[in-house]
């Protein structure tokens, strides 16, 4: 995982005009990519904003703008979905959306442009 993480960093990074922000589909990995850009002499967010989603605990350490998720929501979902395909019902047709909130933090700032302005 991490070295997956090193090659998109390095791939997206080195381009003419690389990204503003990092969104990754986890805290862990957003801690994880955060660390990279600033072994790469990159700062987060003066150049490089980054975004996780989970608020995991340790995204307060680290100052991390976060995607929470009501998780207890998610399983009580997930769980009801089993027991409804194991009764024989369809489930194609039904959608779920649960709230969502943003956790600001210090990992998020307006976008970079590089030429000084």
């Amino acid at each position: 995982m991490v070295q997956n993480v090193s090659n998109a960093i390095d791939l997206r990074f080195s381009l003419r005009k690389p990204p503003t922000a990092l969104f990754a589909f986890s805290d862990e990995l957003a801690i994880t990519a955060s660390r990279m850009l600033m072994r790469a002499h990159m700062t987060v967010p003066e150049q490089v904003s980054v975004v996780g989603v989970d608020d995991h605990p340790m995204s307060e350490l680290h100052d991390l703008t976060t995607v929470r998720q009501p998780i207890e929501d998610l399983g009580r979902c997930a769980a009801q979905m089993v027991l409804d395909l194991l009764d024989g019902r369809d489930l194609t047709d039904r959608d779920v959306v649960l709230p969502t909130q943003l956790v600001l933090r210090r990992s998020v700032a307006p976008p970079f442009s590089g030429d000084g302005s």
